[in-house]
């Protein structure tokens, strides 16, 4: 062993004189290396040999990183020069901020297989702008049969489609798609049915009806079949089929 100190205080190694020092193995052959640079506030390299890694931790235990004192720990390429950064914020509540340069994205998965997020543990799992200020929501409720909950801000609306096609709404494989209000208690309902030929139902709750402010029509090879008491004209309105 080399020992630095005399036991009765700090260690310490430096160059001799204005320059890098450089910590490597076998004379900087095939060796990773440790550069500090000797400047006002100069870098430390951690440079591994070709496809080494920089290894946290003991292989025992969870390995960690910190930083020195109460203050932010930012992760980012190239000395932060046109790059991406990760910004652990230091303070009780604080934030994990992933900040993208220019049009770049934040990707999840490997490229094959499903990228995923998830909570920690047994709780909901929310998704918003501006920190939850003045923000629409998306809340991924934990729980057996847990809800999905698009809650707009204001007169916020949940808009369907890009814009330069027709939106579509659809069951996730071969089952009913079902509207309704309230969880489905009091309400009236809409329902697809999945089958050939299917049926489209709409189910009023109670005495509820079925309210036209226009005409309603079918195509001209189409009928109306009367079940029970449910067609019927006045004065002011009309249900206009089959012509």
């Amino acid at each position: 062993f080399v020992l630095v100190g005399n036991a009765g205080a700090t260690g310490k190694v430096t160059s001799n004189g204005a320059y890098d020092l450089i910590l490597s193995t076998n004379s900087g052959t095939n060796s990773s290396t440790i550069a500090i640079t000797d400047a006002a506030n100069g870098s430390i390299s951690f440079i591994p040999n070709g496809s080494g890694e920089i290894v946290i931790g003991s292989g025992a235990a969870s390995g960690k990183i910190t930083s020195s004192g109460a203050h932010d720990l930012v992760l980012d390429t190239n000395a932060g020069s046109a790059s991406s950064s990760i910004t652990i914020t230091d303070a009780a509540n604080g934030n994990i901020a992933l900040t993208n340069n220019g049009t770049g994205e934040i990707v999840i998965g490997s490229g094959s297989a499903s990228g995923k997020i998830t909570s920690s543990g047994a709780h909901d799992l929310v998704l918003d702008t501006n920190a939850g200020s003045a923000s629409s929501s998306i809340t991924i409720t934990d729980a057996a049969n847990g809800s999905i909950s698009f809650i707009p801000n204001g007169t916020g609306e949940i808009v369907i489609g890009s814009g330069s096609a027709s939106g579509k709404i659809t069951s996730s494989g071969a089952h009913d798609l079902v509207l309704d209000t309230n969880a489905g208690s009091s309400s009236s309902s809409i329902t697809i049915t999945d089958a050939a030929n299917g049926d489209i139902t709409l189910a009023c709750n109670g005495s509820g009806d079925i309210e036209c402010s226009s005409d309603v029509k079918t195509s001209t090879t189409k009928k109306v079949y009367s079940k029970g008491n449910c067609v019927q004209t006045s004065f002011h309105s009309s249900l206009i089929f089959g012509y």
